[in-house]
């Protein structure tokens, strides 16, 4: 639901509420979800739980409408978090399946189920019409992919008499984020992941950048009131007169290239003007000159915040015994090349008990093959999928595709969080996805990747 920021509070455009009817509708309409399921979920109620029954086997696969409301409603062996990731997970998958696979004439049938099931109220108490869902359904499907942002709260405690407590400054933070998020997160983690010991580009401080603000629109005072915002955050700005002309709609952020760290400056005051208009200039007497447009107002755009991870060691273990013996009786039994996990994440085993560890199928007529990892003894897995289904939905929409020691690597990332790094060879796709909660860092993904080998070489 779209939200806007208002002084100390955030104003709801949208409140949404669907029944379990309307969602099973909306998923078969669309002929049902491809999903990504990290471990078994199972419970038949037959030692008299009250928990909902649901079958549902690990690996990648289409979910029914049925299905797929078991799997975002479990909540049996884990938590709430869980299950909150878990929908989030779906909604990514149900835009994949959307965009990729239906015709955008059928978006009106999408639209109709959701109308006749959901409850979308709008600001005011109204009603909204199926005119507004069906212009958001559009929105939806043409946004590009890597579009997606997911906030998680930190320093989440439970207490066995209050329940869950989150601090202010937590909740803060994460609306921030929300709201104004970093729309390079991906591209900066991987530059940071893919770099043993590199450290995150900087630019100029505030404090040591010089900025020349001129007006390029026709609202006089508009450079002299950029200038005092920049300055109220530190910036050595003042106002330099009228542009050459006045008819410049969007800000523009030139930056002098001779000044180490003046581009990555300039993004970021390009971040606070609300534009993407970046552009070199070394004839410039300034580290930064700024053209005031039509579309600055009264006051500067909050920042992102950078939250690039610090670069680190990956945190795996050299074990290929139990998985290339899990595997080696599979090879004869798909049509592609088998790949052997050298590492694994060092906290996680191959995961035994109620789910299975390694499971062959077919998905849309094609071979599968899905290894399953538990970490620890908690309710957290992860896995490594297999197959020869090389156009499927989950493989569309990358944050960012990086060449890494010869393979060419597509990155699915949730903010800076590496969610699933995928590759294809010899007609086979294959990708790592982490927990549902992206628990590990992204070098420790990118080095499982990394390791996956053929059969005949990872002994």
């Amino acid at each position: 639901m779209p939200l806007r920021r208002t002084g100390g509070q955030i104003d709801v455009n949208y409140v949404i509420k669907i029944n379990f009817r309307g969602f099973r509708q909306v998923v078969d309409k669309v002929g049902g979800v491809y999903v990504d399921v990290d471990h078994r979920y199972f419970n038949d109620n037959s030692t008299g739980t009250n928990f909902a029954t649901i079958n549902i086997q690990p690996g990648y696969q289409r979910l029914s409408g049925t299905q797929a409301l078991d799997y975002a409603r479990y909540r049996h062996g884990d938590s709430d978090f869980f299950r909150i990731a878990r929908q989030q997970l779906f909604v990514r998958a149900f835009k994949q399946q959307v965009q990729g696979a239906v015709d955008p004439l059928k978006l009106i049938g999408v639209v109709n189920a959701i109308t006749s099931n959901l409850q979308v109220v709008a600001g005011g108490g109204k009603k909204a019409d199926a005119d507004t869902i069906l212009s958001y359904a559009k929105f939806l499907y043409d946004l590009p992919g890597g579009s997606f942002y997911q906030v998680n709260l930190g320093g989440i405690t439970q207490d066995a008499q209050f329940g869950l407590h989150v601090p202010e400054s937590s909740v803060s933070d994460a609306v921030e984020k929300f709201l104004n998020p970093d729309t390079e997160a991906a591209t900066k983690a991987t530059a940071t992941a893919t770099k043993t010991g590199a450290t995150k580009v900087v630019g100029t401080r505030p404090a040591d950048t010089t900025v020349a603000v001129l007006n390029g629109s026709t609202t006089e005072g508009a450079a002299t009131l950029a200038a005092a915002e920049l300055g109220k955050l530190g910036y050595q700005a003042e106002a330099a007169g009228n542009a050459e002309t006045s008819d410049f709609f969007d800000s523009q952020v030139l930056f002098d290239p001779g000044v180490k760290g003046a581009r990555v400056s300039a993004e970021r005051m390009a971040q606070l003007f609300d534009t993407e208009d970046v552009r070199p200039n070394a004839a410039l007497d300034t580290t930064l000159q700024v053209i005031v447009g039509q579309t600055f107002h009264s006051g500067l755009a909050p920042a992102a915040k950078d939250d690039t991870p610090e670069s680190g060691r990956p945190q795996t273990t050299l074990d290929v015994a139990p998985a290339l013996e899990a595997l080696r009786p599979l090879a004869r039994r798909v049509s592609f090349p088998v790949l052997v996990p050298r590492f694994r994440e060092t906290s996680s085993r191959l995961s035994s008990g109620g789910a299975e560890a390694v499971r062959a199928y077919k998905i849309k007529g094609k071979d599968a093959v899905k290894l399953v990892y538990q970490v620890g003894g908690q309710a957290a897995y992860w896995g490594i999928m297999q197959t020869a289904w090389t156009d499927a939905p989950i493989l569309t929409g990358a944050s960012v595709e990086r060449t890494i020691k010869g393979r060419d690597y597509k990155l699915w990332f949730n903010g800076s969080k590496l969610h699933m790094i995928a590759f294809e060879e010899n007609g086979a796709a294959y990708w790592v996805t982490n927990t549902l909660d992206d628990r590990f860092s992204n070098e420790t993904m990118i080095a499982i990747a990394k390791g996956l080998v053929p059969l005949d070489s990872a002994a």
